[in-house]
């Protein structure tokens, strides 16, 4: 990519990101959150847990406590775990921007931050993946609609969650290399990505990989070939063990925990959690996934930035393959 072109990308991004947080501001200002109310995203696990754990992070940052054990959070307990479960993420660094009796403004921003960085995370990957068969209009769409997905929105509160939605298309853009590019770069990019993405949220991190083969089997059939297999498995595998660092102390604190007597009290079943078909009708404006059906809809401009994509497809196919700017 020559260096206009990237300076073209780098504005692409940067107004998908934009955009998303002007819409967020405009939301949070409707609701009255704060800073624009007293509202808060401070719910559930947000209000019991994560202000108090920011605040502790903010404390270990400045010299004040200590992030190998601390009596200000659950009696002594080691952090290695929590710190991997909850505060791994590098937007947390932020927290140094903001006095402790701010950390409801904290939650905000930071929520506000990490959507915007997924709309420019998606936009890149449209870039990436699809080049210039598809045009800045339907592109910018399809990104905010990402940033702004019901599942973005009712995981701002759990904002650890956000950095997987940040870093899945940053991982299929290197899957689809993997793929169509036969080259060794694209596996030690896979696993940079891979790894981060484990490090920074290790749950949705191994989500991401799941999904990751999903994409990569969807590519290979587009490509009529599994010849990127090798590659897509050793970027995979030197991605997971990148991440072993935090990864490991984690598991062996999930083991001494609570999840622990989770798992040996209940048996993990195959089958359905609710009706696989609830998908259909939860796709419409308003809906929101709950415990047995899930909504997958993310707005109305996909579907008009699909509807867009299609058309320009059919013109494209009998000058390019499946790929970038081919």
């Amino acid at each position: 990519m020559r260096g206009n072109e990237r300076l073209k990308l780098t504005g692409h991004c940067a107004a998908a990101g934009i955009i998303t947080a002007v819409v967020l501001c405009a939301a949070f200002a409707a609701e009255g959150i704060v800073p624009f109310g007293s509202n808060t995203l401070a719910v559930t696990d947000a209000r019991v847990q994560y202000l108090d754990l920011f605040a502790y992070y903010r404390d270990v940052l400045t010299g004040q406590n200590t992030a190998g054990a601390t009596f200000s959070y659950m009696l002594g307990t080691g952090m290695a775990g929590v710190f991997s479960y909850y505060l791994a993420s590098p937007f947390n660094l932020l927290v140094l921007l903001f006095p402790k009796e701010q950390m409801n403004l904290f939650l905000t921003v930071l929520a506000a931050l990490k959507l915007s960085a997924a709309a420019m995370t998606f936009r890149w990957f449209l870039a990436r993946r699809y080049g210039g068969r598809l045009s800045p209009a339907p592109a910018l769409a399809l990104s905010v609609s990402y940033g702004l997905m019901q599942y973005d929105l009712a995981q701002a509160s759990n904002i650890m969650w956000l950095d997987g939605v940040i870093l899945l298309p940053v991982m299929l853009a290197f899957v689809s290399e993997t793929v169509w590019k036969e080259k060794r770069q694209s596996a030690v990019s896979l696993a940079a990505a891979t790894a981060l993405s484990l490090l920074c949220a290790w749950y949705t991190g191994a989500i991401n990989c799941l999904f990751s083969l999903v994409w990569f089997v969807y590519e290979s059939v587009r490509a009529g070939s599994a010849r990127g297999a090798g590659r897509y498995a050793a970027g995979m595998a030197l991605g997971g063990l990148m991440s072993s660092a935090l990864m490991v102390p984690n598991i062996m604190a999930l083991r001494l925990g609570k999840g622990a007597s989770v798992v040996q009290s209940q048996a993990l079943t195959a089958g359905f959690r609710g009706n696989p078909l609830g998908i259909l009708s939860h796709y419409r404006i308003g809906a929101m996934s709950d415990a047995h059906q899930v909504s997958l809809y993310c707005g109305v401009l996909p579907v008009i930035g699909i509807g867009l994509f299609a058309a320009r497809e059919v013109l494209r196919r009998r000058h390019g393959s499946g790929y970038g700017d081919g």
